[in-house]
């Protein structure tokens, strides 16, 4: 990227960051259905600042705490958070990034991988998906990163977790109960934060 090109996305960055202002002052908080917050993340991604990126995911995690995202918000954020060494930030983000595609980090990393008869709420959960992108995803990762999420996710402890968050998808899938299924999916919000709380069993050097 040339740095006529990293100039013109760090001034549409400015300009998406004052209409964000402009929106707080006038309603008191963030009418962001145009998803401006994400178009500024993927543009500090496309930069690959990641002093500057990890600063913007702080600020972005502090004002939508509850935001559920989606895949390449994700990925990115754990490459940017392994790039500053802040690994257990870059652990818990390829968990977010599991539980909203359970096949994308295995196909980054060359595994065979299978269907799961899991639910799907969205077509970026699906096996098809993630074939289609993973590539696409993966020209911006460096090998060194790859490697630590491969050394993590073969780790026991991190597949226990995720056999077991897997399982209760497959439970959600076909319980019928209205019940049964909050019940459900209770246990699914509880096993994600199981697994980000796995230790982590790999450190990097920058």
């Amino acid at each position: 990227m040339t740095e006529k090109q990293i100039d013109r996305r760090f001034r549409k960055i400015q300009t998406l960051k004052s209409i964000l202002k402009k929106e707080k002052a006038k309603f008191g908080w963030f009418d962001d259905s145009y998803g401006r917050r994400y178009s500024i993340a993927e543009l500090y991604f496309e930069i690959g600042d990641f002093r500057k990126t990890n600063i913007y995911l702080n600020w972005f995690n502090k004002n939508f705490p509850n935001d559920v995202t989606y895949p390449y918000f994700q990925l990115n954020s754990a490459f940017t958070y392994f790039k500053v060494n802040k690994l257990n930030l870059a652990y818990k983000s390829v968990v977010k990034l599991n539980c909203l595609n359970l096949f994308l980090v295995d196909l980054l990393n060359k595994k065979s991988v299978e269907e799961q008869d899991i639910p799907e709420w969205s077509e970026s959960e699906s096996l098809k998906w993630a074939e289609n992108n993973y590539e696409l995803y993966k020209q911006n990762l460096t090998e060194e990163f790859l490697d630590w999420i491969n050394n993590i996710s073969n780790s026991s402890e991190y597949q226990i977790v995720k056999n077991k968050y897997i399982s209760i998808l497959k439970l959600i899938k076909y319980a019928e109960e209205l019940n049964q299924r909050s019940q459900l999916f209770e246990a699914k919000n509880e096993c994600e934060k199981e697994w980000q709380e796995v230790k982590l069993i790999t450190t990097h050097n920058n």
